[in-house]
Parts: C-alpha cells; structure tokens; sequence
C-alpha cells in the first residue's frame, strides 16, 4: 500500500521521552531504540485528537498519524516545547510511505533487505536510506518503509513484484481486526474508552504519569465503563454506513460507522452501541435503506471469531 498521505515527523532532542510522555496516553519510557508502540493525543477533557504510532530509532522518534489530524497535531505539539530539549521536524512533504502486509510479509522482505530483529531500524538498499518499521496494518502483520520521495523509483523496483491492494480491501482487513479509522470510527468527540477495550489496551496506560486528558480518561476508568461503546457487527445481508440501529428493548441504540462484504465473514461493519446493548452475541436491527437487516453484536476484532 502507498500510504505516503499519511503524516510524518521525527522527533529529535534529549528531552524528547520525558517530553513524550506528558503528551501521549500510553508510556514512553518503555519505548527504548527499537521499540514502537500505538497511544493517542487528547484534548485537555479527555477527547482523541488522533491515534498515533511511535517507533523510536537511536537518534530520534517517529510519529506516524492520519493525514486529517496534520495542522491540529503539529500546532499542539509545537506550543508544548517551553523550555525542553526538543524538536520536530516534518517529514510529511519530504518523505514516501509503502507499507507491506501480510503474515508472508517478513518473509518477502527478507529476501531483498536486512530486517530488524526489533520494531525499527534504518538500513541501506542501493546506497539508498530505508527507515524500516514493523507496523500490523491489517492483523497479519506488516513493515512499512519509510524513503525519501527522491528514492521512490528505487524502492517500487524494490518491491515490485509485489502484488498492491486497494483501498476496498484493506478497508475490509482494517474492519475485520477492529482498526478504528480516524473521521469515519472516530473523531475529537470520541473518547479512548468509547473505542472498545481492545482499542483502549493498545493505546492507554493507567500506570504512567500525568499527561494532557489524563484526569478524564482515568475518571472513566474507574468508573469502569462509557455511556458507549464501538463494536463489531456481522450480518447476512449488507448495510451502508449511517444507518441507524435498534433492539427489541430500545427503538434507537447506535449508528454503523462502518461496513463491509469481507470474503472470509460475510457482510461486517461497526457502530457505537448504547452500553447496555454493546455486548456480545446480542440480536440487534439495522435499518438499511433497502430494508431492516438483522445482525449479531461482537467485540472487536472481529477476525478471531470462529466458525
């Protein structure tokens, strides 16, 4: 996949963990060179900004977050420098993205570069620079490469004869393992928690220090549960985004976010649910514009449920 469109800054700077860590939701000070990890920027009560994957090489950091949250994420960022040993520079105009997916993906690669053993490296193809991250796009895992948009013809020969998928079918791949897509899953009015415990595990420490939504998202915690929450539906006919959603019990529960035909699980799609109803294996109605669709609540991913 050419994801070039997506955002990308490194950051660079002594003071750019501890800085980090009272920026993003999840701990910085477990991501030593090599590692990644995925976390969100909130606002100060508690909504989602953007989701944001983070890989730290030996010199700097990279963030690599959707094209929609640019401005707002770079203006945020940059208003928090005070005093701290920190800078970011922009990668986006400079820099391409492919990302490669696929439980054969390792494999492939291997056989053209040198793969770190960890999450991120940078390594040398054709005396040109690869910035090499682990990042599982679809739930099968994946790398993306991460060039200078100078080495684009390089690094296409790199991997051409590797077939690219469209958007239609990483959207199904993407939905099938409960990846939440930023303006279409969620948006500044949604809330870490809302997105699922699969989501929030991923995302979220509740043992790190203080960072900008921490008091919010750490009151719902305990509290232990939002008013609702994102979930997985499967169904026997297909259904379009926007449509809203009922029960035997309440005439309005939720609204799909998302949905469509997967060749492994049939016609599939998300929506956030009113609490008492967002739990697994509950009978629910979709009203389609074609007509009224039943469909059975899961949690998210839907791609570990067997058959």
């Amino acid at each position: 996949m050419d994801l070039s469109h997506l955002s990308k800054l490194q950051i660079t700077g002594g003071d750019r963990k501890d800085w980090l860590q009272g920026q993003i939701t999840n701990d910085v000070q477990e991501l030593t060179p090599g590692r990644s990890l995925r976390a969100c920027i909130l606002t100060p009560t508690g909504q989602i900004l953007s989701e944001v994957a983070l890989w730290e090489l030996s010199d700097s950091t990279i963030l690599l977050f959707p094209e929609e949250a640019h401005e707002k994420i770079l203006d945020r960022l940059n208003r928090m420098i005070i005093l701290e040993d920190v800078k970011i520079n922009d990668l986006t105009s400079q820099y391409s993205l492919f990302s490669v997916q696929g439980p054969t993906s390792a494999r492939v690669l291997e056989e053209r570069i040198s793969l770190p053993h960890s999450d991120a490296s940078s390594v040398e193809f054709e005396g040109k620079n690869l910035i090499v991250l682990r990042s599982d796009r679809t739930g099968s895992g994946g790398w993306d490469l991460l060039f200078d948009h100078r080495d684009t013809e390089e690094v296409r020969k790199l991997l051409e004869d590797i077939p690219p998928i469209g958007e239609d079918a990483w959207n199904i791949a993407r939905l099938e393992s409960g990846f939440p897509l930023y303006g279409i899953d969620y948006d500044e009015k949604t809330l870490p928690a809302e997105l699922g415990p699969h989501f929030l595990s991923s995302h979220v420490s509740f043992t790190k220090g203080c960072y900008i939504g921490q008091e919010v998202v750490m009151r719902i915690y305990a509290r232990g549960h939002t008013n609702r929450t994102w979930m997985g539906l499967i169904a026997q006919i297909a259904f379009p985004p926007g449509s809203s959603v009922s029960h035997s019990e309440q005439k309005q529960i939720g609204k799909v976010t998302s949905s469509v035909v997967s060749p492994e699980l049939g016609p599939i799609g998300a929506a956030y649910l009113r609490q008492p109803f967002a739990k697994p294996n509950e009978l629910v109605i979709i009203h389609a514009p074609g007509g009224d669709v039943e469909a059975t609540v899961q949690n998210m991913p839907l791609r570990k449920i067997q058959f």
